[in-house]
C-alpha cells in the first residue's frame, strides 16, 4: 500500500519529461505482456495437438515399424487419391 502511494505521489510530483517516460514504459510493459500472452496460448495449443497427436493408435510406437508395417490409412485430399490410382 506504501509503495503504490509512493509511485503515485512521484508521479503526480513529476516533470511533463517524467511522466512521458512512465507512459511509455507502461505501454511497453502492457505490449509486453500481451506477447507474453499470446505465446503462452499458442504454446499449449500445441501441446495440446501434439498429444492428441501421440495418442494416435495408426503411430507406430517404433520407427522400423513404420517400414515392416506400414499404417493402413485412407486417403482424403484429391492429390492423394489421384497418385494411389496411378
Amino acid at each position: 500500500m506504501l509503495a503504490a502511494a509512493g509511485i503515485l505521489y512521484a508521479f503526480q510530483h513529476s516533470e511533463p519529461a517524467g511522466k512521458g517516460v512512465l507512459l511509455c514504459l507502461l505501454l511497453g510493459s502492457i505490449f509486453s505482456w500481451s506477447v507474453i500472452w499470446s505465446k503462452w496460448t499458442q504454446l499449449n495449443a500445441v501441446i495440446r495437438s501434439t498429444r492428441s497427436f501421440l495418442k494416435d493408435p495408426l503411430i507406430p510406437t517404433y520407427p522400423v515399424a513404420c517400414r515392416v508395417n506400414p499404417p493402413k490409412r485412407s486417403f482424403t485430399t484429391p492429390a492423394q487419391r489421384s497418385s494411389a490410382t496411378t
